[in-house]
């Protein structure tokens, strides 16, 4: 794919998550804002990676608290 073309990444760190957390928690909330993410859940954190830029603009601003 010609460089020039290819949507940019973003990356998002989550910290302050419950000890508890899993993926599928995260998962469950960023459905709403992003149809692919990746995530790398580590205890108490994680980063969540997407080729949709609006998804951190409106699940961040989002009053929802992963639980």
């Amino acid at each position: 794919m010609n460089p020039s073309r290819r949507r940019p990444t973003c990356r998002v760190y989550i910290g302050g998550l419950p000890s508890d957390t899993r993926v599928s928690d995260i998962e469950r909330f960023f459905k709403n804002y992003a149809r692919r993410i990746d995530i790398l859940l580590k205890r108490g954190f994680a980063f969540i990676v997407s080729k949709e830029i609006v998804f951190v603009q409106r699940g961040l601003k989002s009053k929802n608290m992963i639980s």
